[in-house]
């Protein structure tokens, strides 16, 4: 499953993450896992301004990620799976 994530460092939002997994599109915060942060599905792909994700937003690597967002990108790849 293709994985692309996205790190938006100008923002003032909470959510500075943007993770691509497959066709779904989910936001993310530092602290995904937490009660108090963002991990939630955002859209499908075909309604993402790419062009404005890419201008905007560093493509990040996976390892490159604090490790709340790494363990709850994981979480997400093993529920589009089991959805299948």
């Amino acid at each position: 499953m293709k994985v692309k994530i996205y790190h938006d460092e100008k923002s003032n939002n909470f959510d500075e993450y943007i993770v691509i997994i497959g066709d779904s599109v989910f936001t993310m915060s530092v602290n995904a896992l937490s009660p108090i942060g963002i991990n939630q599905y955002c859209c499908n792909t075909d309604e993402l301004n790419m062009d404005y994700i890419k201008s905007n937003t560093k493509e990040m690597s996976f390892m490159d990620l604090p490790f709340q967002v790494r363990e709850a990108i994981k979480l997400r790849i093993v529920d589009i799976a089991n959805a299948v």
